[in-house]
């Protein structure tokens, strides 16, 4: 469904539109991804990571197309939650650098706290020490 809704919008054209879809189309797979996760074992862990690798492509696209820079930074914080899920925390860490990129100075605290205590970002902060410390002081904690 999210996906029909993503053509529909970029057939109709509008980046706004597009833009939309795309983030839209994002969240929906990362959410069945948490499901997926969430049911563990007796879970479909092969289409909780199709759903991962498909948000990703989703929010590495909207990042590319993003007319503004917050945009832009959810779609790479987004994009770091899906390769962070997805046990690739060299990506993820390198997706949040983009996104801290992206931020202004006054703002950048504020998202390191939350990407400390973001749940999807655990295995990006886990495999990456440089990361976590980095955001620990971004954080000013």
């Amino acid at each position: 469904m999210a996906a029909a809704a993503y053509e529909a919008a970029a057939a109709a054209g509008g980046a706004e539109a597009v833009a939309a879809a795309a983030m839209s189309r994002g969240e929906l797979l990362l959410a069945h991804a948490r499901r997926c996760a969430r049911q563990g074992a007796g879970g479909d862990a092969a289409s909780g990571r199709e759903a991962l690798s498909q948000a990703a492509g989703s929010f590495e696209e909207l990042a590319a197309r993003a007319a503004d820079s917050e945009s832009a930074a959810t779609a790479l914080y987004n994009l770091a939650c899906a390769r962070s899920m997805l046990g690739d925390a060299d990506a993820a860490a390198a997706a949040l650098g983009r996104c801290f990129k992206k931020l202004p100075k006054a703002g950048r605290a504020r998202w390191a706290n939350e990407m400390l205590e973001d749940d999807d970002l655990r295995w990006a902060r886990e495999g990456s020490p440089e990361l976590s410390a980095a955001l620990t002081r971004a954080a000013g904690r």
